[in-house]
């Protein structure tokens, strides 16, 4: 596990890692983490790993150095991922539930997290398989980001949430009430 982690860090690297190491508690998990990490130590995955250990063991300063680190490295390092943890940091951390509703309202436009992704037809996949489930394509399932939804580009150019109008029928007539003048409450039963 730690040769694969200096050439190609991954999250359940990660897991297998405290799994073999038998680290249950949360402080021996971040300290088995540290060893990890200290294999690829500028690898982005290195840090979002230890800044989500640290999160569990609830070494505050430790999760924000990790998770910043995280987020000034190279793209494609902002992924919803670090942005949910940033939140689950400030939530945890100061109870300060308007910087954590900030993160969150960063996820919603972030860059999607890395996952497997079929060369040939584009469907993710949460774990690695020799063939697409979905085309059955042999050894294209790669470690990667995939397409960004289109509605998640019309919430970072405008900055506001993104309507979703497109089960909208326009030529659908308004609604209207069939009883404009009953008040609300009334003991009317219908059918």
């Amino acid at each position: 596990i730690e040769r694969a982690w200096k050439t190609a860090p991954h999250p359940e690297l990660a897991r297998l890692y405290l799994e073999a190491r038998g680290a249950a508690e949360p402080l021996a998990g971040a300290a088995s983490l540290q060893r990890l990490a200290a294999r690829n130590p500028d690898a982005t995955e290195s840090h979002l790993a230890i800044g989500e250990a640290a999160l569990a063991a609830r070494l505050w300063g430790e999760a924000r150095r990790h998770l910043t680190l995280a987020a000034e490295a190279p793209p494609p390092a902002r992924s919803r991922r670090l942005y949910l943890l940033m939140a689950r940091l400030e939530e945890s951390e100061a109870g300060e539930p308007q910087a954590a509703r900030e993160w969150l309202d960063c996820a919603i436009g972030a860059s999607p997290d890395l996952c497997y992704v079929c060369a040939q037809c584009g469907t993710t996949a949460p774990e690695w398989r020799s063939v697409c489930p979905t085309c059955g394509g042999f050894d294209t399932l790669a470690w990667r980001a995939p397409a960004a939804q289109g509605t998640i580009g019309v919430y970072r150019a405008t900055g506001t949430a993104p309507l979703m109008l497109s089960a909208v029928d326009v030529t659908d007539p308004p609604v209207t009430s069939a009883q404009p003048s009953e008040p609300l409450g009334s003991a009317r039963t219908i059918g």
